[in-house]
């Protein structure tokens, strides 16, 4: 029993074959190309995430500057209670530590 051979003629095999050369025709043409439909929405989406990253910048900046702060304040405050803290050899607390004090506040104030 032997299998005929369809080849090209009638076959699925050519009329695909036609399609791609004339689609490679139509390319070479010079057409011009779509504008993007999405292009006014892409260009929008683009704005809201780069203003949402100078926004996350901004804050952190802030958290920055509110951490030194931070760091600064409980630095002066381990600074002033090891002065206050301070005794003499008879174990009473250093008087003019403590004077120093009293008038520093005053002179803020």
């Amino acid at each position: 029993f032997e299998v005929p051979d369809w080849g090209d003629e009638g076959g699925r095999k050519g009329k695909v074959e036609e399609k791609a050369k004339s689609k490679e025709g139509k390319q070479g043409k010079g057409k011009s190309a779509k504008p993007n439909p999405f292009g006014k929405v892409a260009g929008e989406a683009q704005a809201k995430r780069r203003a949402e990253a100078e926004e996350m910048e901004k804050k952190e900046r802030e958290r920055e500057e509110a951490s030194k702060g931070r760091k600064a304040y409980f630095q002066g405050r381990k600074k002033d209670k090891a002065m206050h803290m301070k005794k003499t050899k008879s174990g009473q607390p250093v008087m003019k530590n403590m004077i120093d004090g009293m008038l520093k506040k005053l002179q803020n104030d």
